[in-house]
């Protein structure tokens, strides 16, 4: 199946040029990041439904650290059905610090852990709970 990456609208989409690029050459579709509008959960869903994996950052940033996890990957999962990929990427916050581009060499890890079905009755606030336990256990072992 074909991939497709929620890229922040207010980072990538904000000239039309940057857009192109990015839809092009890393097949991103536009994603709100907060506010609560929910333009991108649809579209990530359409993407879900028409066969497509997704690729989220539950986190809504690159940035280094735990952070905060968001809820819209397990709201996704629960409306849909979909199961959430843990994925772990190590070292991309020193490639790419916040505020700058891909502006040096380096080295990344990407660990891959065991999908997570949404279980009956779970809330997307448990879910997210699960999804950033298994992330954490990913990282300590990468």
């Amino acid at each position: 199946a074909r991939t497709v990456v929620g890229a922040a609208s207010d980072r990538f989409y904000r000239r039309r040029r940057h857009a192109l690029i990015a839809g092009l050459w890393i097949n991103t579709f536009p994603f709100d990041r907060g506010g609560g509008r929910r333009r991108g959960l649809a579209t990530a869903a359409a993407h879900l439904r028409d066969g497509r994996n997704v690729l989220l950052y539950p986190q809504a940033t690159r940035g280094g650290g735990t952070g905060e996890y968001r809820h819209g990957v397990a709201e996704l999962c629960l409306a849909t059905g979909t199961p959430v990929v843990p994925v772990h990427v190590g070292g991309s916050a020193l490639l790419m610090p916040k505020g700058r581009g891909l502006d040096r060499r380096g080295h990344t890890t990407v660990a891959f852990g065991r999908p997570l079905y949404p279980r009956d009755g779970e809330s997307a606030a448990e879910l997210t709970e699960r999804l950033s336990g298994a992330i954490a256990s990913l990282a300590r072992t990468a």
